[in-house]
């Protein structure tokens, strides 16, 4: 072999190796893990909705129920979308107890989240007024 193609081919022996195609990272610099994605939606919030069909003698329990069954595997956004809903899906059967028990769900799925508890119970912090 001619040294023009020994050099050559070590050129490009080099450059192809995977320890040069592999971006450099110096130590600490490395990226966190990204999140897992959230989960797929695991509960019907339609289900909890068409409950509104029930008799008002019936509609609190069936309410409770559905919330001990599929709802305690409803996801935050879900059960946010639930509470958010309730007085105007339950109407006159709306009470603190069903008021409680999704705040309980909701308390439950977000216990290693601070910021979900407080915004549950707190107003938000209005925007500051911009200079005129």
């Amino acid at each position: 072999m001619r040294p023009i193609q020994v050099f050559v081919t070590a050129v490009v022996f080099l450059f192809s190796s995977p320890v040069l195609t592999q971006p450099l990272s110096l130590p600490g610099t490395e990226e966190a893990p990204k999140p897992a994605p959230p989960p797929p939606p695991n509960c019907k919030v339609s289900e909890f909705r068409s409950l509104m069909e029930e008799p008002e003698s019936r509609r609190l329990q069936a309410a409770l129920n559905w919330l001990k069954g599929p709802g305690k595997d409803c996801s935050i956004d879900r059960l946010i979308l639930l509470r958010n809903n309730r007085n105007a899906w339950m109407g006159t059967v709306d009470s603190p107890v069903l008021a409680g028990a999704l705040d309980a769900l909701i308390e439950e799925k977000a216990k290693d989240d601070p910021g979900v508890i407080q915004g549950l119970y707190t107003s938000p912090v209005p925007p500051a007024k911009q200079p005129q």
